[in-house]
């Protein structure tokens, strides 16, 4: 498949990976920040579950 994606392509073989993406990657900072991205987008995940759940109310999106 032409359009494999790069982590089934290569696996863990980080010999492939540009130098300045090996670098953030091991950059604890990083994995930091992503922490507080995640924290902040998991209502966005939680969100659509809730909204298609029956007994889900029009209050219930308003909150």
């Amino acid at each position: 498949m032409a359009l494999q994606s790069y982590a089934v392509k290569f696996g863990d073989n980080e010999d492939y990976l540009p130098g300045d993406t090996k670098a953030a990657i091991g950059s604890s900072k990083f994995w930091d920040s992503l922490k507080d991205v995640l924290a902040l987008l998991r209502p966005l995940v939680d969100a659509p579950a809730k909204a298609e759940s029956v007994d889900c109310t029009l209050a219930d999106m308003g909150v």
